[in-house]
């Protein structure tokens, strides 16, 4: 309980009018400050529950973003989590998260809004989450498209980043793929070891599964089998054929498992 505004307040107003009434009203705005100060104290207090918040939020605007230009592919999946440090034990939520809003780009501007919010006294921290989405947009080689950098922006703005430093942002990104590849990228943006590599959202035999190979199965029978699934299972296959709206959305249901195995198969050949 804070008690200094209260104990500031009483001794301020009763100093000012030297009589109870001062007191009083002294002790009443310094109750209304100690009742803001808990207010912007508390997310400090409660870590634990900030940083669920702040985690999911910084998936769903992830999921969102890979939406952006029309299909979330098995890149954006991957640089996903190679940037965002995700425990073992969150993973199902996480990918339940992801999965749940890449359905589509709108809202964006409001969970950009509440990060911005819980991020206010943070600027370093909202530059981060800017580079976590330069580091996507630029590992898929999709540095030209007009509907991330417009995402981008729109984020920076809601962050009150200048212009000038979001593209210093950008630049840094971008000049770090051109160097040194992903792995050089992913650990300027913060990339947590293990983040992925250690602990993909899928267990490698699921995978497989997912793809309908066996275990044994090579790198290129793995990429032709994902192949021919993308086609079979495209969302844009499906509605040209006269899907319905359920259809076009189970096959982006179907479309998303095909994506993260790839990309889970695709690090599991990599070791």
């Amino acid at each position: 309980m804070h008690l200094l505004g209260k104990f500031l307040g009483l001794f301020i107003g009763f100093g000012a009018t030297q009589d109870s009434i001062g007191a009083v009203a002294g002790l009443l705005i310094g109750a209304l400050f100690d009742a803001h100060f808990a207010r912007v104290e508390k997310p400090y207090r409660k870590r634990g529950a900030w940083q669920t918040e702040f985690s999911y939020l910084v998936t769903v605007l992830h999921a969102k973003f890979a939406k952006m230009d029309g299909q979330v592919t098995a890149d954006e999946v991957r640089l996903f989590q190679n940037v965002v440090a995700v425990s073992k034990e969150d993973l199902p939520a996480v990918r339940a998260v992801y999965n749940q809003f890449r359905r589509s780009s709108d809202g964006f501007e409001h969970v950009a809004v509440r990060l911005s919010e819980m991020l206010a006294f943070d600027p370093s921290s909202k530059n981060h989450v800017v580079e976590t989405l330069c580091y996507v947009m630029y590992g898929t080689g999709q540095g030209a498209d007009l509907y991330q950098k417009a995402f981008i922006q729109a984020v920076a703005r809601i962050f009150s980043i200048a212009d000038a430093d979001l593209q210093k942002l950008m630049d840094g990104v971008r000049l770090q793929f051109e160097v040194g590849g992903a792995s050089t990228a992913g650990a300027s943006s913060g990339q947590s070891e293990g983040a992925y590599n250690d602990a993909p959202w899928l267990d490698h035999s699921k995978a497989f599964k997912v793809l309908g190979l066996k275990g044994t199965a090579t790198y290129e029978e793995m990429r032709k089998a994902y192949k021919k699934l993308i086609r079979e299972h495209h969302p844009d296959k499906v509605r040209g054929a006269g899907g319905t709206d359920q259809d076009v959305e189970q096959a982006e249901d179907r479309l998303s498992d095909i994506n993260e195995a790839y990309a889970v198969l695709c690090q599991y050949y990599d070791r």
